[in-house]
This record gives structure tokens, sequence and C-alpha cells, in this order.
């Protein structure tokens, strides 16, 4: 048995830090990695001091500079890393590790410490897409807040172990092949892109080039291809073919072998002779190409010359997988593309991975394929002819991507269903069934794509010639003889350069033509979305209240769900999980539920982060939806590897009926006190101190302490942090003229209050000494932050007395008692808004009008008021003993004090009792006991 797969079965299921880590390393380093006397290869408990103290690393291998952090099995990681960093910056500069792995016996995360961002982005391109390859390159002007690990999971060890073989050798190579290809590749295009520019830039400087620049990059792409894989006859024909021309003439040189392929007509010239008619469209356009400087060796230097670019490292360009390619050159156009500003946020491109692309298509239709592959494939009878069959079924396929980019989700798809019938062809010729020459039925012609930016289409267009010669190449394997018919290359017109969202979808591909419809169309926020955007989406929500709120992306689902309503197309698309939350799920789902849409199955939130330039994590949803009858179970994925089947998928993504909420202005029940902002300053920050800045006027102004409150945001409240406010309510302006350098902070809030282009900004100039906007209570009142994180089982809610000013970043309840502060500290408040709040990121958005206003509150008798009353006191009783403990401490679910746990399952207990739930009720029954409750009080 392979030592590998020995050490995974034997440590797979358990591991205890204090007695066996040093048991595990050494097996692991002697067994798998051959180290014959590993007790002098690695050592253990290494001494580092901190502060003065001595502390003990686990585990340190001096030779390859590995420093290693263990944990128990099944043991979370996330403060290892901290951890094992602190002892990393503590060691003597002679010891610093290059990599730090955590482990808890299951699972390796691995830190490569010299390349943060290079190493986790190549190794997870498959989890978080295409990169912005500027970025990547260049990490090193990055400032980095954060390392990110590459996971290796001991239940695949047996196919990733080879990838811990930095552990003996410090120069072993840690990155998958395909994605050492895709990087250097665009590395080196990068270089090629920006030498043309300037090229460009310079000998047309009043055109507009890029056209030309994108449509002339991509052309070398496929030429570099051909030449290594031989799609062009002879070894470096294409470099051997430049290299005879002088380097004045080079740019003539390319524009005449892009002629001759693009030529029926043989050419004569002897220099030409290796090169074929390719055709297809790829080489059709007519434009001109700059003379070569000096600067523009890259045609040799990328291939022979290596030391004129130096850092070069040469690869066979036929390696390159395309899915992953594809999308990774698109990011150098888009980078260079200086006149397309801000062009990622405006145009909502964020690039699938193919691990994210696979979620959607195997539970789309590939899953369904593969086993019925199987069911054909283990058939007594009719084995061959079933087999033929299957493959013609799946030939028929046709796929339609109304928002392509570089068509990597059609890449994937196609290279998918080629792969699968390479399968069948195997099968039939194992079986002693007859084949053609070229039994190849998949076709290319059969992917359709929409794309707005013409560089987008050519890509997209490459890519799939790529992968048809690649999967080509495949079949010829399995066959033992060469396939003729790759050249020409399949001239089609499926990809087409359009606004998709202002043409017919029937013009390039018939319903009734149609199977899936699939992408990742883009994802802009309402306040980024620009004129003709906004127009678009008038056109495609007209007469639907409420769809101002809505991501740019929903109005691919809408015009989708148009195109195949009475069809039996499925689609599915991965989009921004804001088309799931909150106040987008009126609009959207109600609008396709009352058509008689549903929802099939769904990936719930998920973290993706692919922009490596100054936006947030990207948090997205995958929706699959269809009208024409479904009969499989409908699944709701937790995360890759967990889901549930669903009875049905409402459009906040759970499983219950479809139900909404709708804005509420006003609370769903008679007596329940309203919920406001906090108070909005609006004064350019002259009315805000600091802790410093408060000490100083109170030095300098004793008798200031009145005017001077404590200041409350969500980040104060939360974190503890000490902010303060001037607070000027009741006070004439005359009076803070006594205090010189005081009144001048009013005097800056009224000259930027007057320089504003809002009349009511303007009109509160008359009262610079005021915030903006006033509703500070007069009495107790509740906080609740409007933005607090997921990770929290409970929302940090504060019962505060009117000394404490709440910020806007807060919403407030004046005149609150400990009653209603127990109601929302609750579980079942809680899950009432997880359920059905909207996110910021993945953070919780609380809102007044959508959560409070709508949540319906119990109805009471005397004692369970008290019984509430009591439990939510002692909430706040049990938060006074931890002096000291932020709020964001003592509700982070590692760290929460086992007393105040307590304190909130008493609490919670008395308010399922108050509602009449059944203490073992489950989160969803709790969701969808409150839906009906909400409902009968709409419905009074």
């Amino acid at each position: 048995m392979n030592e590998a797969k020995k050490f995974s079965y034997k440590w797979n299921v358990h591991g205890d830090e204090k007695q066996e880590t040093q048991k595990f390393w050494l097996t692991l380093l002697r067994d798998v990695f051959g180290i014959k006397n590993p007790e002098n290869f690695i050592d253990f408990e290494i001494p580092v001091e901190i502060d003065g103290k001595i502390h003990f690393a686990d585990a340190f291998i001096k030779s390859t500079k590995v420093l290693i952090e263990q944990k128990s099995f099944g043991k979370n990681l996330d403060s290892a890393f901290d951890q094992a960093k602190n002892y990393a910056e503590n060691l003597p500069p002679e010891l610093r590790p290059r990599f730090i792995i955590t482990c808890n016996f299951s699972e390796f995360q691995i830190f490569d410490l010299d390349e943060p961002f290079l190493f986790y982005i190549i190794e997870n391109v498959k989890n978080f897409g295409a990169i912005k390859t500027e970025k990547v390159l260049r990490h090193n002007e990055l400032e980095l807040t954060k390392f990110k690990p590459v996971v290796i999971k001991l239940k695949n060890f047996i196919d990733d172990y080879k990838r811990l073989s930095f552990l003996i050798d410090a120069n072993a190579e840690h990155l998958l092949p395909e994605m050492q290809v895709a990087v250097a590749a665009v590395k080196n295009l990068k270089k090629l892109y920006k030498f043309f520019e300037a090229e460009y830039q310079k000998n047309y400087p009043h055109e507009n080039f890029l056209d030309a620049l994108n449509s002339l990059a991509v052309r070398l792409v496929y030429c570099f291809y051909a030449s290594d894989a031989h799609i062009f006859e002879g070894e470096n024909s294409l470099q051997k073919y430049l290299k005879t021309f002088e380097l004045k003439n080079r740019n003539k040189a390319l524009m005449k072998l892009f002629s001759a392929l693009d030529s029926e007509i043989q050419f004569h010239d002897e220099d030409l002779k290796n090169f074929p008619y390719v055709n297809g469209g790829l080489f059709e356009k007519k434009f001109p190409i700059p003379p070569f400087t000096d600067k523009t060796f890259f045609l040799t230097s990328l291939q022979l010359d290596e030391t004129v670019l130096g850092d070069f490292k040469k690869f066979n360009w036929r390696t390159i997988n395309p899915t992953i390619f594809g999308a990774m050159f698109e990011s150098i156009l888009e980078r260079n593309n200086n006149s397309r500003s801000d062009f990622q946020r405006n145009n909502g491109i964020y690039y699938t991975s193919r691990k994210n692309i696979h979620k959607l298509i195997d539970n789309l239709f590939l899953n369904d394929l593969h086993a019925e592959f199987k069911i054909v494939k283990n058939k007594r009878k009719n084995k061959i002819a079933e087999l033929k069959n299957f493959q013609e079924k799946i030939s028929q396929i046709k796929v339609l991507d109304p928002a392509c980019g570089s068509g990597n989700f059609l890449t994937e798809t196609y290279l998918s269903l080629r792969k699968l019938e390479n399968q069948i062809l195997q099968e039939i010729k194992i079986r002693g069934g007859d084949l053609e020459l070229n039994p190849i039925k998949i076709s290319v012609k059969n992917f359709f794509g929409i794309e707005i930016f013409s560089f987008g289409v050519e890509i997209a267009k490459t890519a799939l010639w790529i992968a048809e010669h690649q999967m080509l190449r495949e079949t010829e394997k399995i066959l033992g003889h060469d396939i003729d018919g790759y050249l020409p290359l399949t001239d089609y017109n499926n990809i087409f350069c359009e606004n998709s969202l202002q043409m017919r979808w029937e013009k390039i591909c018939p319903k009734n033509n149609l199977n899936f419809i699939i992408g990742n169309p883009p994802f802009i926020g309402k306040s980024f979305r620009n004129k003709f955007q906004q127009f678009d989406m008038e056109n495609i929500f007209k007469n639907v209240q409420g769809f101002g709120n809505l991501d740019y992306v929903a109005c691919w689902f809408k015009k989708t769900a148009d195109f195949i309503e009475n069809t039996k197309i499925r689609a599915a698309f991965l989009a921004t999980n804001s088309v799931c939350q909150g106040i987008a799920v009126p609009p959207l789902w109600d609008n396709l539920f009352d058509r008689n849409f549903h929802i099939d199955f769904a990936f719930q939130t998920f973290k993706w982060q692919n922009d490596l330039q100054k936006s947030a994590a990207v948090h997205c949803v995958i929706v699959a939806f269809s009208h024409a009858k479904f009969s499989k179970p409908k699944k709701i994925f937790i995360d890759d590897e967990n889901f549930i089947i669903a009875k049905n998928i409402n459009g906040y993504l759970q499983d219950e009926q479809n139900f909404s909420l709708k804005k509420r202005n006003k609370p769903l029940q008679k007596n329940t006190p309203q919920m406001f902002f906090g108070n909005m300053p609006n004064d350019n920050g002259n009315l805000i101190l600091s802790e410093d800045e408060k000490n100083y006027f109170l030095e300098k102004y004793s008798d200031a302490e009145k005017f001077i409150k404590k200041f409350l945001g969500a980040e104060e409240f939360i974190n503890s942090k000490k902010r303060f406010c001037f607070w000027f309510v009741d006070v004439e302006l005359e009076k803070i003229k006594n205090f010189s350098e005081i009144y001048a902070r009013v005097e800056a809030v009224r000259n930027f209050r007057e320089k504003s282009s809002r009349d009511a900004t303007k009109k509160l100039a008359e009262v610079p000494q005021l915030f903006g906007e006033i509703r500070q209570p007069k009495k107790n009142f509740i906080l609740i932050p409007r933005v607090s994180s997921e990770l929290r089982k409970y929302i940090p809610i504060g019962f505060l007395d009117e000394n404490f000013i709440a910020s806007d970043a807060n919403l407030i309840i004046p005149d609150a008692d400990l009653f209603l502060f127990g109601i929302l500290e609750s579980s079942v408040h809680m899950l009432f808004t997880k359920s059905f709040c909207g996110r910021l990121e993945s953070s919780y958005r609380y809102s007044a009008t959508l959560i409070y206003n709508n949540f319906p509150f119990p109805e009471v008798s005397e004692e369970k008021r008290k019984k509430i009353t009591k439990t939510a006191e002692k909430i706040l009783r049990v938060r006074e003993k931890f002096e000291g403990w932020t709020l964001a401490k003592l509700y982070n679910e590692k760290t929460m004090p086992e007393e105040l746990r307590r304190a909130h399952e008493e609490n919670d207990l008395a308010v399922m009792e108050a509602y009449d739930f059944d203490k073992n009720f489950s989160e969803e029954e709790i969701v969808s006991a409150l839906m009906i409750l909400h409902k009968n009080l709409t419905e009074k």
C-alpha cells in the first residue's frame, strides 16, 4: 500500500497535540518522504522569547525553514497562524522561517511568508477565479494585511502529499502545473502588452488603438499556442520565422503572417510554408502594427533569448488551461486599458474560478450526465448502441452564457462535456465497437455567448479554439491515430459583441434549440451604476415596484425568466448574495414566483475574493431556477460538501414557503416603540473629539465639561473605542464664543455646511453648533449597531442612558424597557434578522423598516413579561462583570464567557415560552413560526 495512503488512513480520525505531535511529524517525514532519521531533521518545542517570557513553538525544520504550529484533531486553526507568526517574528534572523504550517491532524494550512499572495492566489485560482496579474506580480508593493493559506486535507492526501515536498527540499515546486503555466504566460504577456501599448501610443498618438492592441495580443496568444502545439509545422516555427526578419521589419512580418493564416490560397513564399490556413475569423480583421524598437525584442525573448527579459522562465504554451488563462489574460487587458477607468467596478466583472463554475454546472446537469453514463456503461445488452445514443444525446446539448466575459463558463463546460465524450469513446473502443476516423460529435458551435466588450469576445473564441484543439489531442490518444479537421478553425458566430440586456436572445439561439443558460453576470450596486446601466434596469424591470435597490446582476435573472418561460430551459447564475437578501427579494423573486418559476438548487453565501486591488471580498450565491416542472430533489448547499434536501427554496434561499418582507414605516403591532436612526453630525468631523482632543479642551476650558459627551458609533460601541462630541443642545451660540478654540470648531461646521450643494445642509449652517439630525433620547434607550458580524450568534445590543450620544451608525429605540431589550437580544429575534436582513459583504445589516418594523412581537402575560425582564437584566449584569472586555470579545463565539452564554440561553428560553414555542424547536421551525405570525398580523 502507498505510504501516503497508510499515513492518511492512520491519522484521519484522531490526534492529540500534546501526546502525538512528534509521532505524527516523524512518521510523515520517515514513511512518506523517506527521511531515514527524522528526529535529526526536525526539532520540537523550540524556545522563543517574547516580551521577556519563554514560549515554545511546536516544531521547526531548520534546513528548509519551516515553522509548525500543531493543534489537536478537529481544532479550529484560525488563531494558530497568528500564534506561529508571532513566534517567527521573535526568532533570531538566521532562523526566520520561509513557511509556516498550521495543522490539526486532519488538514495542513500552508503559509508562504516570502510570497504571501502569490502562493495563495496561484494555488487557489480554482477557488477564487482569475486575478489581477499586475498585483500578483508586484505583491511586494501591496500593503499585505492578511496572509492566506493553501489547504491540504488529509482525506485527499494521496493526491496532494507531494505539495508538501518543500518540507525536505527548499527548492521544491509547490504550485499546480497548470497554474505555473498560466501565471508565467500572463506575466510575460503583460510585458508584451505594455511594450506594444507604448509603441502604439508613440506611433498613433491621436487614434484609438485599443481594439487593435487587444486583437494583436489575442492573435499572438493563439500563435504561441499553435507553434508549441505543432498546429504550425516544425519546432519553434513562429520564432524561426520572425528571426529571419530584421527588427525594424518584424511588424510587417507579423502582418504578412496574419494574412497568410487568413488565406485559403497556399502561399509559395518559403518563409510561410509552415503556416496553414487558420481562418475562423481570428485573423480576418486588418489593423496596423507599429514598428518595433529595441524594447520589443519580446518576440524572440519570450521563446528563445531568455536573457533579454532576464526573469523569463520558459514553458510550453501547449499546456495552458484555456479556462484559467482566458480570464487571467482578460485581466491584463482590463488593467492596461486606461480609458476604461474603474473598469472592474463600473462593469461588474468578477472572474469565476473553475471550482465555482463546477459548483454550478455539475449540479445543473453534469452530475446527472455522469450518473447516466455509469448506468449505460453497466448495461448488459446493446451496450455499444446505448453508448453511441448517449454520445449523440450529449452532443445535442446547447448552452448560452448571456454575459460571458472571457468565456470561462463556456470553455469549462465545453471541456467537461468533451471529457465525458472521450470517456464514452474509450468505453466503445474497449468493448470493440466501431468508431469513425473522427468520431467527435460535440462542437464549439453548441456554445453561445454575449459580451459587451469586443476583447472579451475575442478571448472567449480563442479560449474555445484552444480547448477544442487540446481535447482533439486527448481523443487522438484514445483512438491511437491522428484526426484531421481541426483546421481551418470552426468558423462560428456564436459569441456576440452586444449589450445582452438590449438584444433579443432569440436572435442568436432559438428557445427550442437551447438547454441551459449559465454564467456570472456583472455585479454592480445601485450607487455604482452609470446612466446606461440604469436605463437597462428600468427597461428590464418596467412595471416592477421596488427594483431600484436591486443589484445590476438581477437584470439577467429577470431577462432569463422572460426568455425561458413556458420552455424546458434551465438556468443558473453565480451572483452577488444581495439578490437573495433583504429588500431585493420582493421585486425580484416575488415577481418570478408569481409566474410559477421555482428555484431548483442554490448555494448559500460563500466568500470569493478575487480583486486584489482595493475592494473587499465579494460574497456570492449560486441560484438555479426554471419554469418547467422539476421533479428532482431540491438542494440547498450550506457549503461545498454539505446540503439539505428542501421541500421548497424561497427567495432567501431557505427551505420555506415563498415569502418576502417589504419595508414598513411603522412597527407591525400597535404599542411597539418606534425605532430611529441615531444622531447625524453632518459636521465634517468638527464636533467629534478623540480622547486626546477632549483632554486638551478640558484642560484649556474647565467649564467645557458640560458640553462634552461620550459619542458612540457602531465601532465605538462594539470595540469600546473612546470618542466624544460637543453637545450644544439648548446652548446659545453666544455662550460658545467664550471658548474661542471650541467656537472655531463651530465656525468650521458653518463653513462646511454653507458650501454644500444641498439646500437642507445649507439651512443647517444657521445652527452650526448642533448636529445635523438630532434624535437623542432623554431617558434610557436601546442601541443596535446597523452593521454587525455574521459570525456572532447574537448582535451586541446596548441598553444605555441619555448621557451616551448615539451616532447614525446605530439604530435607537427611545424610552425602551428591559423586556424589549430581552426580546431583541434573543436567538428568536436573531434568527428572524439573519433570515431576512440585508448584508454588507456578509455582515448583518440591521434595518428598522425591514426587520424591526416587521418583527412579530409576542403578546405576553405580566408574568412572562417579568421573566424576560429578569433574564435581560441578568445579561447586562454579567456583561458588567467582565470589566475591560469589549463587546466584540464578549460576543465572539470563541471567547464568549460561559456565564454570559448561560445568561443568554436563559433569556432565549424565556422568550421561547413567551411565543409558546416548543423549547426543542429547530431554527427552521422558529423561522417558519415567525413567518406565520407575521402573515397573520399582516392580514389583520
